[in-house]
């Protein structure tokens, strides 16, 4: 039998930040008994000293008796913030510990520009679905390195550098950090999550939760990890251009009914062409027009197209700003396509190189935002 007991948990946790504020998190959960496929509803209100509504990240770090880990990072807008976390069917019945912390909304990024030709600065830009952030003199030192806060980023966000001298000519930027926020905790809490168990079920405690830095730590040896070949004996292994589309296509992006166009191993692509160019003449009849009444927009055989970038629904604005440098494999799907938020007609997905790019580039790389509000929770996880 399924039991449900509905907990209300307000804890109210200060630190002093860097800056010597005190800032406050009050943390609300829906149930911490749950059953797979449950759902665990987080709630956290963030306010400083004054009692004023502060920006900031609620970071989730869960831990298993068998030590998996899995992180989680979600916005707190204008001091609230909400996450809705789906338990999945492959989540053993464990008791899980969850360590809850807050941080000051930001991307701290630690970078060198290293083809300087007498800049004193240099210029960046952030590239979410909906917005453009542009953020000009950013200082270099005597080493040419720099630091980079960034005010506000989203997940699967574009972070760009330019030069503001000559923007034509692309700078070459090396990031000395992981491109995630590593900003200090603000607050934080434990909270025991029971998952198929009762409270008391003692067969499993905990002595300490990994450190931020561990849990980076590992986050990063289960990426590295999932890269690994797997041969099975008698069988070719996968080229890494079909590795990279099983593992990033998923769902009602799967189906292959129009062209398709593997570029992870493309070396013939120039430098610098932008995605619309490259669209322009690899799609016959497509084109982007500029209309009185409804704007601009892209076109395939007269009929509108859809874009999708990481399977996210985005608008045309967005793609004219990437880069095929970034872009890892294209997808064009036929009318009727089903997997927007309402049935289009022609369909383009494209996806961004992940982890198969370096973290040395000339001026654009990927940023590890927050994960999705409703998400589910499986024993693979993050």
């Amino acid at each position: 039998m399924k039991l449900y007991i509905y907990l209300l948990l307000l804890s109210i946790i200060t630190t002093k930040a860097a800056n010597s504020q005190a800032y406050y998190m009050t943390l609300k959960v829906n149930n911490n008994i749950l059953q797979p496929n449950d759902t665990l509803v987080i709630d956290v209100e963030y306010v400083n000293e004054y009692n004023e509504p502060a920006q900031g990240s609620l970071i989730v770090q869960l831990l298993n008796s068998k030590g998996n880990t899995w992180n989680y990072r979600y916005p707190i807008i204008k001091g609230f913030g909400t996450a809705k976390v789906i338990l999945g069917t492959t989540l053993p019945k464990d008791i899980y510990y969850a360590y809850f912390a807050t941080t000051n909304v930001g991307l701290q990024v630690q970078a060198k520009l290293l083809n300087n030709i007498g800049l004193t600065t240099i210029d960046a830009s952030i590239t979410n679905k909906k917005s453009i952030i542009y953020t000009p003199s950013l200082v270099l030192n005597d080493k040419d390195s720099f630091v980079y806060d960034v005010p506000f980023f989203e997940n699967k966000g574009l972070l760009t550098f330019i030069n503001p001298v000559n923007k034509a000519t692309t700078p070459e930027v090396a990031i000395n950090c992981l491109l995630d926020s590593t900003l200090p905790y603000t607050a934080t809490k434990y909270l025991p999550l029971y998952v198929g168990v009762l409270p008391t079920d003692s067969s499993y405690t905990i002595t300490s939760m990994p450190t931020q830095i561990e849990a980076v730590q590992n986050y990063v040896q289960k990426k590295i990890y999932s890269q690994k070949m797997v041969v099975v004996k008698g069988k070719a292994a996968k080229k890494p251009a079909q590795q990279f589309e099983d593992k990033y296509v998923t769902g009602l992006f799967v189906q292959n009914n129009g062209r398709k166009f593997n570029l992870i191993d493309d070396k013939s692509i120039k430098n610098g062409i932008t995605v619309l160019q490259y669209l322009e003449g690899n799609i016959p009849n497509f084109r982007v027009d500029d209309d009185v009444e409804l704007g601009r927009n892209a076109m395939v055989r007269n009929v509108p197209v859809s874009f999708f970038y990481d399977e996210v629904e985005v608008d045309l604005t967005f793609i004219e700003a990437l880069l095929m440098d970034d872009i890892g494999l294209i997808k064009q799907y036929s009318p009727p396509f089903m997997g927007g938020l309402a049935p289009s007609n022609f369909a383009i997905a494209l996806y961004y190189k992940n982890e198969y790019s370096n973290s040395r580039g000339n001026c654009k790389f990927k940023i590890n935002g927050y994960t999705p509000l409703i998400h589910t929770w499986e024993l693979a996880g993050e």
